[in-house]
């Protein structure tokens, strides 16, 4: 399951250390700065890969995330991103 996690979702394995709302919200961010890079790019299929990614991350984890927390990590994703490439 780990190496599914990783390879299909981009998601690193649950390590001991972080609590799981730590690295729930670890992935969301690094999911997000992923998605953010492949719209800059026009990448639309890795774009569409890795939200797929963010709402399998949101329904196994519906009791810590809620949709607008997510929507507001894409955004400011988004924001640095757009920010940075100035």
């Amino acid at each position: 399951m780990k190496i599914h996690l990783a390879r299909v979702h981009g998601l690193a394995p649950d390590l001991p250390g972080p609590s799981q709302r730590d690295w729930v919200e670890e992935q969301v961010r690094s999911l997000a700065n992923k998605y953010a890079q492949a719209q800059l790019e026009g990448d639309k299929q890795s774009a569409n890969h890795i939200y797929s990614s963010l709402t399998a991350l949101y329904y196994r984890h519906q009791d810590i995330l809620s949709l607008g927390h997510i929507s507001r990590v894409l955004e400011s994703a988004r924001r640095r991103l757009e920010e940075r490439n100035k």
